[in-house]
């Protein structure tokens, strides 16, 4: 299995960036590839959502369950449905002195 892990520093608050990862809703206008984003279920500590990604003749649409915990700023992405194996996506948000 690939792992792929990334460390930013980025010159916005936390809570800022939290809250424009948790809404998936909005995906398709900042997402390169992203076509559209749909919200199957939705709680406030939970979501389900079908995302459609394409890129020339590649089109293929994958379903994630997304568990948001705006207390700590984090949110755990796991792979449902759709043509991989295994897609996880854990995000922390965290202050920083330069970011």
């Amino acid at each position: 299995m690939t792992v792929h892990a990334e460390k930013r520093v980025i010159p916005h608050r936390p809570e800022e960036l939290y809250a424009l990862v948790a809404d998936v809703r909005r995906y398709p206008e900042f997402l390169p590839w992203c076509m559209a984003a749909r919200i199957r279920e939705e709680s406030d500590a939970a979501l389900t959502a079908d995302l459609i990604i394409g890129f020339q003749m590649f089109r293929e649409r994958f379903t994630s369950y997304v568990e948001l915990d705006q207390q700590n700023l984090e949110i755990n992405v796991k792979y449902a449905e759709g043509p991989f194996r295994y897609l996880t996506n854990k995000w922390r948000f965290l202050p920083h002195p330069d970011g």
